[in-house]
């Protein structure tokens, strides 16, 4: 039986992987493999589709590519459920105004 308040362990499983994911894109962005990133940042949202660091990184990763519509995409999912950081919040609207999306900035 599970604890109380404790997520099922699948959930655990799940969020546990969704970490990796993300530490493995962090390497990659730094090592400047864009395209490999770009998919595991795929896989990424696939479990957890509301994850805006993903959605920041791949709109960084497709205005860099010089593919606008793809980052403004990744832009406005970013921005429905910003992180409370008022950095990333900054972020998430200089990305927004960079593609052109005024108003949702």
């Amino acid at each position: 039986m599970l604890g109380r308040g404790r997520p099922p362990q699948h959930e655990l499983m799940t969020d546990q992987s969704v970490d990796d994911l993300w530490r493995r894109v962090q390497v990659l962005m730094g090592a400047g493999e864009t395209a490999t990133a770009r998919r595991i940042l795929e896989t990424l949202l696939r479990k957890q589709p509301g994850h805006a660091a993903a959605h920041m990184t791949l709109s960084h990763i497709a205005w860099a590519d010089g593919r606008v519509r793809d980052a403004a995409r990744h832009a406005l999912d970013a921005a429905r459920d910003p992180p409370a950081e008022p950095m990333a919040i900054i972020a998430v609207a200089m990305a927004l105004l960079r593609v052109g999306e005024t108003l949702a900035a």
